[in-house]
């Protein structure tokens, strides 16, 4: 009997032998041996067969191959058969055992394999993970699971899948680079750190003397801050990581909080003219923007407030290499923008930052603050710190730029199934683009209305986490919020907006190489956690009173 690969999951094509249909009452069965118990060598005789068969409980064993690879299945009635019609005890295992049984592997159709084990009477099927067997499947395995995990059923994913992985190279494609780099001795601002430099500014289209690379994004803030002499305010948005503000005081600067905008969460330009309007004693020392989750900010208005009161725009870029506006690549729009190469963005050099700077002086002297302030030993050291980039680090980051354009398209195309599986369901928004941006999604975000979902944003995370998925609450408490920067800052109104999208945003699993499948079989957890949300909200309730 054969059945042909109808459902995801199953083998190509499979022999659906009577060995894998003997025993109807394993049902309810599990196996309370781990499976490798059951394996079996092509070798072995059929008494150790009987054995290994005994011991399982179950009338079966999995014959696999010196790697633990699956070959077929022995059961107790192929053995029987074989010495009923007078065969002996020590022949091998190689002869009688099925060579092509169902399986099913990682994203079978669980309601289609139900059906070919309900057609042909099959009892037991082999789970593979890369050809090995891990587990055995029943019949009660393949019973439609509707259940969230939070209420008793199976997790989504068996292993936990992170809200962010980086994408990196193979050793390969940097083994060679890094052996010169070792070789030659220099593993700090060296060629390799120019050279990272030059090709971010030819993706960008300015010179390379307008590139610095640093060790982080928070170190290139400060040091692009570090020049506003005197110290004063600087406007920015509260909806931001908290490296944005932290950069300001670690300055001895104000920063001055303000709302951000509903549709695509980034700074308020009226926000922004209204506090600089506010201050009463001059215009603030520079604008702050951000690129929230790689979309763009409304870098023309923010750049016309800064040129009208004649401050500089530093843009907080740690999310948008790779983003643009208007067919501009970010780096082009403030006097200096700062990005992030740390591991979960879209260029990842490990660790490390790249400040791009409209002019080729301010460059210059922020290649010096890198440097702790010094040009060279018999000049007076300016403000500074040791913020120099690594080889290495240079290094891995060339070989992640390299495939930016790449990443950059999958995740767009990941973007857009969350899209199209939840945009739809009442209570969830995404995050707009204005018209004209192009964004990294360095997160994929989307925004709870409760009262529309039927349950809170952190109800929807803790569900989530009981299927193993992994999720981000950005950015919650909003800097405005936050104690740390009490007494060091002041806010201009009322942040309606940044304090319920502070509330309502959780970010859900996205990485440039993330398996559509994957994405899928989130955005369906979701779904059925939303459709179960009065069961779940009264079993959270249930916990919580347990972990009081």
């Amino acid at each position: 009997m054969v059945a042909r690969k109808e459902t995801r999951g199953l083998t190509e094509r499979s022999e659906l032998c009577p060995r894998q249909t003997e025993r109807s009452e394993l049902r309810l069965w599990r196996n309370p041996l781990p499976v490798k118990n059951l394996f079996l060598s092509p070798t072995d005789g059929l008494r150790r067969a009987m054995e290994v068969i005994d011991a399982g409980r179950i009338g079966m064993a999995l014959v696999v191959d010196s790697d633990g690879r699956l070959l077929g299945t022995l059961t107790d009635g192929d053995v029987r058969r074989h010495l009923l019609g007078g065969g002996g005890q020590d022949e091998r295992v190689e002869k009688y055992y099925c060579r092509k049984p169902v399986t099913a592997t990682t994203g079978y159709d669980r309601a289609g394999l139900a059906r070919v084990a309900e057609d042909h009477g099959i009892k037991l099927i082999p789970f593979l993970e890369d050809g090995r067997p891990t587990r055995l499947l029943t019949p009660a395995d393949l019973e439609e699971k509707d259940q969230p995990a939070i209420l008793g059923g199976e997790p989504a994913f068996r292993e936990p899948i992170p809200v962010a992985r980086p994408t990196l190279p193979s050793f390969e494609e940097i083994s060679d680079e890094l052996e010169r780099v070792l070789a030659s001795g220099i593993i700090t601002n060296g060629p390799q750190v120019e050279a990272f430099e030059r090709e971010a500014a030819a993706w960008m289209g300015t010179e390379p003397e307008n590139v610095v690379a640093v060790s982080s994004c928070t170190t290139g803030l400060v040091l692009a801050l570090s020049r506003i002499e005197p110290p004063g305010e600087v406007v920015m948005p509260s909806f931001t990581y908290f490296a944005t503000g932290l950069a300001a005081t670690w300055n001895r600067l104000t920063p001055v909080f303000v709302d951000a905008r509903p549709e695509d969460f980034n700074v308020d330009a009226g926000a922004v003219s209204e506090a600089i309007g506010d201050k009463t004693n001059g215009a603030p020392s520079a604008i702050v923007g951000v690129y929230i989750f790689g979309c763009p900010p409304p870098v023309a208005e923010l750049r016309e407030l800064a040129d009208r009161h004649g401050i500089p725009l530093i843009l907080d870029a740690a999310h948008a290499f790779g983003a643009g506006q208007d067919g501009t690549p970010a780096g082009r729009f403030g006097d200096v923008e700062v990005f992030s190469l740390s591991p979960t963005k879209p260029v990842t050099s490990g660790e490390g930052g790249l400040i791009v700077c409209r002019e080729e002086a301010t460059a210059a002297d922020l290649r010096r603050r890198r440097n702790l302030g010094l040009l060279d030993s018999a000049t007076d050291p300016t403000r500074g710190l040791n913020g120099r980039m690594s080889e290495f680090n240079a290094v891995l980051g060339r070989a992640s730029l390299r495939h930016l354009e790449k990443n950059l398209q999958t995740r767009r195309r990941l973007v857009q199934v969350y899209h199209d599986e939840l945009g739809d369901t009442p209570g969830l928004g995404f995050q707009k683009l204005p018209p004209g941006a192009v964004s990294t999604f360095k997160d994929l975000a989307v925004v709870v209305d409760s009262e529309k979902l039927g349950m809170t944003r952190d109800d929807l995370a803790q569900g989530l986490a009981a299927e193993n998925i992994g999720t981000k609450r950005y950015f919650s408490p909003p800097l405005h919020l936050q104690r740390r920067f009490a007494g060091l800052s002041r806010t201009v109104g009322p942040l309606k907006v940044t304090e319920r999208l502070a509330d309502g945003v959780l970010c859900l699993p996205l990485y440039s190489h993330q398996e559509e499948e994957d994405v899928r079989r989130v955005a369906a957890t979701v779904k059925r956690l939303v459709a179960h949300a009065e069961e779940v909200n009264r079993r959270l309730t249930e916990l919580r009173r347990e972990w009081e």
